[in-house]
């Protein structure tokens, strides 16, 4: 049913719950996980005074870090895995990603870090869901569950 299983991350841990049900759904179909952390400029603007290149350079970093960390976690459940880290507007980079991979599932919590992020994540996931012309799973925190 599912080849291809797309999971944005922005290194929450609602999103390693996500990647868990990804894992669960990519083993019962031997599917392919693809995890996918985008860089959102857009928080340069609530950091004045800091160089954009910095920025973009430090997101980056912290992108690769977090791919790489759930690559091996899908590896061990001995599974493909493809990484990668974008720069772009998360909901767009999302949807194109999907469509780019020809993604059977998107995967993703239903927030994000910090209080900010729930409300920017949230926003990120209601409009992936709306836009996706493929099913999208949503997992919510333990205390929506």
């Amino acid at each position: 049913m599912y080849d291809t299983i797309l999971v944005p991350t922005d290194g929450s841990d609602l999103a390693d719950r996500a990647l868990e049900h990804a894992i669960a759904a990519a083993k019962q179909a031997d599917a392919t996980v693809h995890l996918l952390y985008v860089v959102d400029m857009r928080v340069a603007q609530s950091a004045p005074g800091l160089a954009i290149d910095e920025i973009r350079q430090t997101l980056g970093d912290e992108g690769e870090k977090v791919t790489n960390a759930l690559e091996r976690t899908v590896a061990d459940a001995d599974l493909d895995v493809v990484t990668t880290v974008r720069e772009g507007v998360p909901d767009d980079e999302i949807l194109a990603y999907a469509d780019e991979a020809d993604a059977d599932l998107i995967v993703m919590g239903t927030h994000g870090k910090s209080q900010r992020e729930r409300i920017l994540v949230g926003s990120v996931t209601d409009r992936v869901n709306h836009a996706a012309e493929i099913p999208v799973l949503t997992v919510p925190g333990k205390d929506q569950s």
